[in-house]
């Protein structure tokens, strides 16, 4: 039989193929050294919002991605991602993050529950020592998880992206292993 009409429409195709990548803060938790984040201004909140208002007019059916940094630090996050969802021409909103911060039950509780809203998580390694080299940091791997964990457990949709680098490329295996028990 053909099922050809009873395709999934939940895959990540955005109806006019326009991602907006949207720099939140410049701030992060992290210091990964393949980082591809370019310094710059922190937006105001104002500037933020007139651009979620003016993106439909001018680029219908995107997707906006905030990235920063890490987006999640800024204190009023949940603010503007209300902020952009309250634009129905945006069709999807993307967050790239480490989920660190959203370890936080306060953090997550604030976010708006929303379908077109969806997270997009580095998770570099699953190893505790090889996730403190990618990342530059000490400890933040359980945090990370926690935050995944706390984004699947309220519904969101979750993608995980792993930066391969030497410093990760032998530990790939594991981590494709360890996902689906770990989350």
């Amino acid at each position: 039989s053909d099922d050809s009409d009873d395709a999934d429409d939940s895959d990540s195709t955005i109806a006019s193929g326009v991602e907006i990548l949207v720099r939140l803060t410049p701030r992060c938790n992290q210091d990964c050294p393949f980082c591809s984040g370019p310094p710059h201004q922190e937006p105001s909140a104002e500037a933020l919002s007139a651009l979620f208002a003016w993106i439909p007019s001018r680029f219908p059916g995107a997707l906006l991605t905030l990235t920063g940094g890490e987006p999640t630090l800024r204190a009023d996050f949940a603010e503007l991602c209300r902020a952009a969802l309250a634009n129905e021409g945006i069709e999807a909103l993307q967050i790239q993050s480490n989920g660190v911060s959203l370890a936080s039950k306060a953090r997550l509780a604030a976010l708006p529950r929303d379908p077109r809203m969806r997270f997009f998580v580095s998770l570099h390694a699953v190893d505790a020592a090889v996730y403190d080299r990618c990342t530059g940091t000490t400890g933040q791997l359980e945090p990370a998880l926690a935050g995944i964990r706390g984004l699947l457990g309220a519904g969101h949709a979750v993608t995980i992206n792993v930066v391969v680098s030497q410093l990760n490329l032998g530990h790939l295996a594991s981590l494709v292993e360890a996902l689906p028990v770990l989350l």
